[in-house]
């Protein structure tokens, strides 16, 4: 077929305003074998639609950071509709939608009178840089390397080898800070090109970006990767889908928390299955019996860990997996104390 056809799945939207997700989880496991993109949650508010136009966007933002792991090359999370004409939404809110859904690689639909849409609208809506981000052949979808009360640092791989960062000003005040290199899954010991794709802008960075953003604003960098600066390890948080807490790692315990941005919370995920946090990296995440800790290194089953489409975190030596509050159980069915989001790049069991 020269046109081929795109399947919308509409299915998980129905099961996602549940305090018991596990039926929701359930219809995401099977939906990217039957459709090219699901609309996962929601309706966002369109224009004349009741209620706060930027609380809708960030319900369907925060769902869509949930299910990363079931997107690839041929199937799409649809957070829904960009609403650019919205009256509700300032020109940086509108940007940010346009900006996230772009790091998401998700469908970029409009709903809008597009001839009132005004020269500034015009102008986001048609940047090519975040445009090539969200159309990027890899289909990776950013997820959270860290979150606090105010900011959301997102990153990604794209195809031609760069790192994406997207950071977030979700709170109710401006934001000024640096962003380390680190919990982008990158080396604080090197030089990078780092381009602002709002306005091309490039410079030279090393140890941190420094940001600063008005209110429910968001800056976007790609970052070019040389030789000899090519290893990435898939860096951010791994939280509960159902509670959103973080699971944090300190010396003297490991349990989940509400998240903080700090780095015991953030963990670096290599390819042979250890955890470990960027707070101590010479300690790996360790299953005992029911309980889980930070020990040395040693590369053993206790410590290698697979992640699963389910959402799973199993562990190697004992079987079980991960569950809040519980330290590690028999792995249930679609249970939301088990069903975590890990960082892009992880590779699904």
């Amino acid at each position: 077929m020269q046109q081929p056809l795109i399947f919308s799945e509409s299915a998980p939207a129905y099961f996602s305003m549940t305090d018991n997700l596990t039926d929701w989880h359930t219809v995401m496991d099977w939906v990217p074998e039957y459709g090219e993109l699901a609309r996962h949650s929601d309706d966002i508010i369109v224009y004349g639609g009741e209620g706060s136009a930027w609380d809708s966007i960030m319900t369907n933002y925060r769902f869509n950071t949930l299910v990363a792991r079931y997107q690839r090359p041929g199937y799409y999370n649809d957070p829904d509709f960009l609403i650019s004409d919205h009256p509700g939404l300032s020109l940086d809110e509108k940007r940010s939608q346009f900006a996230v859904w772009a790091s998401f690689s998700a469908p970029l639909f409009i709903s809008a009178h597009i001839p009132d849409l005004s020269s500034e609208d015009l102008k986001y809506l048609t940047n090519q840089a975040l445009i090539e981000v969200d159309q990027d052949p890899l289909a990776q979808q950013a997820t959270l390397a860290s979150r606090d009360s105010s900011l959301d640092i997102l990153t990604r791989s794209l195809a031609d080898g760069s790192r994406l960062a997207t950071i977030l000003n979700h709170g109710s005040d401006p934001v000024e800070t640096d962003i380390s290199l680190d919990i982008l899954g990158l080396s604080t010991d090197c030089t990078y090109k780092s381009q602002d794709l709002w306005d091309g802008s490039t410079q030279n960075i090393k140890d941190a970006i420094h940001i600063k953003l008005n209110t429910h604003a968001t800056a976007v960098y790609k970052i070019d990767i040389d030789q000899k600066c090519s290893a990435v390890t898939p860096t951010g948080i791994i939280f509960n889908t159902a509670s959103g807490k973080c699971l944090t790692g300190t010396t003297s315990s490991v349990g989940f928390e509400s998240c903080d941005g700090s780095k015991s919370q953030i963990w670096k995920v290599d390819a042979s299955g250890l955890i470990r946090t960027l707070s101590d990296p010479s300690k790996c995440l360790t299953a005992e019996d029911k309980a889980i800790s930070l020990k040395e290194c040693k590369e053993d089953g206790a410590q290698k860990w697979s992640y699963a489409t389910t959402g799973n975190l199993k562990n190697l030596d004992t079987g079980n997996c991960l569950t809040e509050s519980e330290g590690i159980s028999a792995c249930g069915f679609e249970v939301n104390n088990q069903v975590f989001g890990l960082p892009a790049g992880v590779q699904l069991a």
